[in-house]
């Protein structure tokens, strides 16, 4: 988890998760404030998730009930603020996160794996949409 990446006094000092944005876009707030006070940077060691065996219709709904939190996280650095826009932005979300870092040269290595995780992004932007109504 997170916490076992941070020392704990940079944990205090930016006082913890912010509660009211909890499940979904706390991760986001969190780096955000770590980077205010502390340098980050990629690992280069494989990190796994372990989500027990995967099941479509949890993991839709899990991004649902993540989706009804955006408002709050979005309310709290308003709109123009630049990593909001940069994270909500359709670049973001349908290409630098498929390109960046070489990832592009993955998914063309595995084919069957790219449709599937294009298919997930366009069932979770639906999803979304859904719950925003």
């Amino acid at each position: 988890m997170l916490l076992d990446l941070l020392k704990k006094i940079s944990f205090l000092e930016i006082c913890g998760f912010d509660e009211d944005i909890n499940f979904g876009p706390d991760a986001w707030d969190f780096d955000r404030w770590i980077k205010e006070i502390s340098k980050v940077g990629i690992i280069k060691a494989h990190l796994y998730h372990n989500e027990r065996e995967f099941n479509i219709t949890w993991y839709l709904r899990k991004k649902g009930h993540y989706s009804n939190k955006l408002g709050k996280y979005i309310g709290k650095w308003g709109t123009d603020d630049p990593e909001i826009k940069k994270q909500f932005g359709m670049r973001c979300k349908l290409i630098n996160v498929f390109v960046e870092n070489g990832k592009w040269v993955k998914l063309l290595r595995h084919p069957a794996k790219t449709f599937g995780i294009c298919f997930l992004r366009f069932m979770v932007g639906i999803t979304y949409l859904r719950a925003r109504r």
